[in-house]
């Protein structure tokens, strides 16, 4: 299985997971380092693999791990192609020779896209001025 990172700060990375626990942190020390989003804890989440399944824990992050858009708050299963989000980073989970890119993205994924490419509204009146 891998995580592939589909909005943040290392969107495009992938990550295989060779060992269980994984622990995803903002720590070098973590065994997935998401050093560049600073909303990551320094150890925020662990996925778990046990026999064919997998499932993903939240380490007490002050911003919670937050799975299809619900955070969560004990062991919680994690199916293949799963978007969960911890700190601003969007990631999926896929088998490793899943080629098909995640393209269903959660509408908070995609609000918060739409937000970010929005004009910027101003409270100045209309100018004549050219």
């Amino acid at each position: 299985m891998k995580l592939i990172v589909i909005d943040g700060p290392m969107q495009g990375q992938e990550f295989f997971l060779t060992k269980s626990p994984t622990v995803i942190g903002r720590k070098q020390e973590a065994d997935i380092c998401l050093a560049s989003d600073a909303g990551v804890a320094n150890f925020h989440c662990r996925i778990i693999q046990e026999g064919n399944d997998y499932f993903i824990e939240d380490m007490m992050s002050s911003n919670g791990t937050w799975i299809n858009d619900k955070q969560i708050h004990e062991r919680t299963p994690l199916p293949p192609r799963a978007i969960f989000r911890v700190g601003q980073t969007y990631l999926g989970f896929m088998h490793d020779q899943d080629k098909q890119a995640i393209t269903t993205r959660s509408p908070s994924l995609k609000a918060k896209r739409d937000s970010r490419h929005a004009q910027p509204k101003t409270n100045f009146p209309p100018t004549d001025r050219q």
